[in-house]
């Protein structure tokens, strides 16, 4: 699902930059993000805990169905809140995300994809929560391709002026899809809740989402301040172009972590309580990021221009470089990731509100806005290897003090080898002889892909 979800993404992407332009993506952009911030806001974070407390009843019965009731009546709530804010603050959103007030209707407008969207977030939890993986699977590829097949005519069309109908459009063809597959689902007996059931059970879910929701949310809301400022300090055609690059990298090296995440993180929750075994855990998942995202991030500097080219248009070839800079800074990503699940397994909430919301939310914006303020589009780039390079720094220093947390040899073995390797793929790709720098960039890329297929292989025999 996750496969065909990233290349339904990457065509549209291919639409947009070819019936839009940079200007119409960084529009595009400006406008998803701040409907994403508000959809996340609004909805309290109660798709996570939905799943959750869903997945603990779903053996059915009376309780199921009181669940299920209370869960879609708190989510239409919440889809009527974010509906209304946006039609409220349209113009102060429209002021706030392009330093004007024209886009004012247009935020009226995707009130009503804001409302859809967290009403399909909603069903979508369920689904997730009775572990309908193959319905759940089906509704999300077969609505984000028909969403597609009906906003490529929009683009095509109406240029700019269908960005926002096809927001509304793709929104109400994953409700609809939601939808059937969860009538399909289960069928319950119409339970009408009582009062007191119905404030004891929403409290619940609102106190546990707004856990779950608070680093999401400031990851979102501190993207949107970045494409703010590149708005304000550059124009719609920055946020476009770095959004274009974020796209790509992000695209292609999203599959890893989610797959990386659905085993590693059960495994180490188990092993929590015991912080030797949890360092020995931690350590061959730190070792196992470097060996396959060092290969990743080598591709990506790599083949930065043919991907621009094949899933953009020519207008994008400004952003080589910013990718290519991504690709280092998509690695030491990686390296963080087994460090950044510690504090949320010990179910340490202050550590991790301090560490995952505010540092790191921090660092990010501070960083981005400093790095194009000084050095333009590719200094977005510099700013993500920055940033990661001090939160690769700061993870180990707080765990190891708290938890006794401390790398392996092998683990410091392999960062040094694929950072090594990755910097010397990134400083081939600026010679301008392109018979000396693609050799030497490939080269490197066979050494180290060699060395993790051989790594991984000799760890796969030793267990």
């Amino acid at each position: 699902m996750q496969l065909l979800l990233i290349l339904i993404n990457l065509v549209r992407g291919k639409f947009v930059a070819m019936f839009l332009g940079t200007e119409g993506m960084g529009i595009s952009s400006l406008l998803t993000t701040s409907t994403n911030t508000l959809i996340k806001l609004s909805s309290l974070g109660l798709n996570l805990a939905i799943v959750k407390e869903i997945a603990a009843k779903k053996e059915g019965g009376e309780s199921l169905a009181t669940l299920l009731r209370i869960t879609t009546r708190l989510v239409r709530y919440t889809a009527i809140i974010g509906c209304v804010v946006c039609v409220l603050f349209s113009g102060l959103l429209s002021e706030w995300t392009f330093g004007n007030r024209d886009y004012a209707w247009q935020f009226v407008a995707l009130a009503l994809m804001i409302y859809m969207t967290i009403v399909a977030n909603g069903k979508m939890s369920v689904l997730q929560g009775l572990h309908e993986v193959k319905r759940l699977s089906m509704a999300s590829v077969i609505g984000a391709a028909t969403g597609l097949l009906i906003s490529v005519p929009l683009y095509c069309f109406f240029g700019t002026k269908g960005i926002v109908p096809a927001m509304i459009v793709f929104a109400a063809v994953l409700l609809l899809f939601y939808q059937i597959s969860l009538r399909r689902t289960i069928k319950t007996e119409r339970i009408s809740p009582t009062r007191d059931e119905f404030r004891s059970v929403s409290k619940g879910l609102i106190g546990m989402g707004a856990i779950l929701i608070a680093g999401d949310l400031a990851g979102t809301f501190a993207t949107y301040l970045v494409n703010i400022f590149l708005r304000s300090h550059g124009t719609v055609d920055t946020v476009g172009l770095y959004q274009a690059a974020n796209s790509i990298t992000n695209q292609y090296t999203g599959a890893l972590f989610a797959a990386m995440a659905m085993d590693y993180f059960p495994r180490l929750s188990a092993e929590a309580g015991d912080n030797a075994r949890m360092t020995v855990l931690v350590n061959r998942q730190s070792e196992i990021m470097a060996l396959a995202f060092g290969p990743a991030a080598m591709l990506i500097i790599i083949s930065a221009p043919v991907l621009i080219r094949l899933l953009l248009t020519e207008s994008f070839i400004p952003i080589v470089d910013l990718m290519r800079w991504m690709g280092l800074g998509i690695l030491l990503k990686g390296l963080i990731f087994p460090m950044g699940y510690i504090t949320y397994a010990k179910n340490n909430r202050r550590l991790f509100f301090k560490l995952e919301i505010l540092f790191t939310n921090a660092v990010l914006l501070t960083f981005s806005i400093s790095g194009y303020y000084f050095f333009a589009l590719v200094g977005l780039g510099y700013a993500l290897v920055a940033d990661n390079l001090l939160c690769i720094f700061v993870y180990r220093l707080v765990n190891g003090r708290i938890y006794g947390y401390r790398f392996s040899p092998e683990v410091i073995k392999e960062y040094i080898l694929n950072i090594s390797l990755t910097c010397l793929c990134l400083s081939a790709s600026f010679i301008d002889n392109i018979y000396v720098s693609l050799p030497a960039m490939l080269f490197l890329l066979s050494v180290s892909l060699v060395h993790s297929l051989v790594r991984i292989r000799k760890m796969l025999k030793d267990d």
